[in-house]
């Protein structure tokens, strides 16, 4: 694993995380070039599957934290990240995503007048074909619970990267893609981060953008996803057996198919630690 990280680095607000293949780098380049200069972050890229060729881009964006790493599981970059950032914030961003200065620039606006505010804290996420739609529908609510966990995604939540360091939470690197189970990862660690009561703060506005079309949204077809979701509703106990039910309906209804309920019920029966 080697490592370039830009010297003379200052205490900083926010790190945007980001994990990507070679083959990627070309597009989140263009993300970088908008928003690299933005004062008072630090933006570090895991690179898995590279090849010699790619270190051009480290070129281009000198003043970026670099990771050339032999191992892949978007949750081993994730805690790689962590590792790596020396922010007060951590946001763990795909190389698909968009945004631009004006939002980075209102975010850490926001995180200097509150950095202390929360340990967790989650923004929305908005359509890249039209910025007035919402990437799924959200509350106005500022109440967290267990159960609206299992409603967030990872590119909507910034974690307080001491919070983090402090009880020792890493993304499970047997889940998620890459892995065998490509997915729930975020879930995972939010109700691992949730046994540490953290507080959490709402910003109800879009400040990253993502497809909203079906093919640009990971699919839910695959019965190794149902498996880690089934497995993940352990952690909830009898209510995870509920929400199963639930799921199950919804599931052979859409796919004509009894596959994704055994799937699920297969995650519960072993329970999450069997994937741990």
């Amino acid at each position: 694993m080697k490592t370039s990280i830009p010297k003379d680095k200052k205490p900083l607000s926010l790190t945007l995380g980001f994990s990507t293949v070679g083959q990627n780098l070309e597009q989140l380049s263009c993300l970088l070039h908008q928003v690299e200069r933005v004062p008072n972050i630090e933006i570090v890229v895991v690179v898995q599957n590279w090849k010699v060729l790619d270190k051009q881009y480290a070129e281009k964006h000198p003043n970026i934290v670099w990771d050339w790493s032999s191992k892949t599981g978007l949750s081993r970059s994730r805690n790689r990240v962590v590792e790596l950032a020396a922010s007060d914030y951590v946001w763990m961003l795909d190389d698909d995503v968009e945004f631009g200065v004006e939002e980075i620039n209102w975010l850490v606006g926001f995180l200097d007048q509150q950095a202390s505010a929360a340990d967790i804290l989650r923004v929305r996420v908005g359509c890249t074909h039209d910025r007035t739609r919402l990437y799924k529908q959200y509350t106005d609510s500022n109440r967290v619970t267990k159960l609206t966990l299992l409603q967030m995604n990872s590119i909507e939540l910034l974690f307080k990267r001491t919070f983090v360091v402090k009880h020792a939470l890493r993304f499970n690197e047997n889940i998620g893609l890459g892995t065998a189970y490509p997915g729930n990862e975020e879930v995972n660690f939010l109700l691992d981060a949730w046994r540490f009561s953290p507080t959490f703060k709402l910003i109800h506005r879009p400040l990253v953008f993502h497809s909203c079309f079906e093919g640009g949204r990971q699919k839910v077809e695959s019965a190794a996803i149902m498996e880690i979701r089934g497995a993940t509703a352990s952690r909830f106990g009898l209510l995870g057996a509920i929400l199963l039910i639930r799921w199950c309906g919804r599931y052979v209804t859409k796919y004509r198919s009894v596959v994704p309920a055994k799937a699920l019920w297969r995650g519960y029966l072993n329970g999450y630690r069997t994937y741990c």
